[in-house]
């Protein structure tokens, strides 16, 4: 008997007697007589956890490699177990775990919990930061530049931006991208996720066309008397020209007594350098030639003009100035 408890069957023949929980008092009767009583507890039934119960997952990004998740009903007084193992579980319930599926179940007085299964997908796939082949800058024929991005793959989305530049097109499916002259950042980006950037830098065009002619204003010269000459030296663009270097050596068997111009002056021969020649902008040298009265033949002189900026028409045919000796007035000159 108990106060509380209740019999559910027996005893059987073996002597078993199933019981719910309570203290009961067991005697024997027989031939009119009952035994001494002995007492019996059988405890209550062990709690079996709940299920655990699972927030939605929060599954890897561009830039976390593992996923999370937190145990909604968390007790700490419960041993959690994932098959397969390698989730862990900090004090408040939150799972951190790496790409997989698990089940997961909860422990505690013996008892285990039915399980519930949680997946963690894969970290999606940051693309390759973007290689730059072949880099083709502006020249005096092409006002834009090139650049070729080797890796390039359709299912990639491109991003090519510059504070000053523009895009005038591309990427092709070659990966040829135009632009115009700038400082550009290159990434790719897929399934949400964006590469490292690359800088491309695109000069600007510098493209300088001088213009030199070199005279004397006359076609003959006489042996005996000096000459003098002009060099004009012009920019006609489109972009300022840098370290223009005028170089002119005098004829053989004359000497140049002096020349001056707006960028300096000397004797001798030339060889003068324009730090920058602006747009439209003309430097002029003024050449004075002692001649020896015995100079026979033709006297040349030939002024070379050079440039570290690209010149798009480099050959100069107005370079060079020819006079042929005048000889019947270096004699009228002796004679008188």
């Amino acid at each position: 008997t108990s106060p509380t408890g209740t019999v559910v069957s027996g005893p059987t023949a073996t002597g078993l007697v199933t019981v719910t929980e309570g203290v009961y008092t067991i005697t024997a009767n027989a031939n009119g007589c009952t035994s001494a009583p002995v007492n019996v507890t059988i405890n209550a039934q062990p709690v079996t956890p709940a299920v655990p119960t699972v927030s939605p997952v929060t599954h890897p990004t561009c830039s976390v490699a593992t996923g999370s998740f937190t145990i909604t009903n968390y007790n700490a007084t419960n041993t959690y177990t994932f098959v397969p193992a390698g989730p862990t579980i900090d004090a408040s319930g939150v799972v951190t775990a790496s790409t997989g599926s698990y089940t997961l179940t909860a422990s505690a007085n013996g008892c285990t919990s039915a399980s519930v299964s949680v997946t963690v997908n894969a970290q999606p796939a940051t693309p390759a930061t973007p290689t730059i082949g072949s880099v083709t800058q502006p020249t005096c024929s092409v006002a834009n530049g090139t650049f070729v991005i080797t890796n390039y793959s359709s299912a990639n989305t491109y991003s090519i931006t510059s504070p000053t530049g523009t895009v005038v097109s591309g990427p092709t499916a070659t990966g040829l991208v135009t632009v115009t002259a700038g400082s550009y950042t290159v990434t790719s980006t897929s399934n949400g996720c964006t590469s490292a950037p690359v800088v491309v830098v695109i000069n600007p065009l510098e493209c300088a066309d001088i213009v030199t002619v070199k005279t004397d204003n006359q076609t003959s010269y006489v042996p005996g008397q000096p000459v003098t000459y002009i060099i004009t030296v012009t920019n006609n663009g489109p972009t300022a020209a840098t370290n223009v270097n005028v170089v002119d050596n005098a004829p053989t068997g004359t000497t140049f007594t002096s020349w001056s111009s707006s960028n300096g002056s000397g004797t001798g021969n030339i060889n003068d350098t324009i730090a920058t020649l602006a747009v439209g902008q003309t430097v002029t040298y003024t050449v004075n030639v002692d001649v020896p009265a015995t100079l026979l033949g033709n006297l040349v002189n030939t002024v070379t003009v050079t440039t570290t900026t690209p010149d798009p028409v480099p050959g100069c045919t107005t370079c060079i100035d020819i006079d042929t000796p005048n000889t019947t007035l270096a004699e009228n000159d002796i004679n008188n």
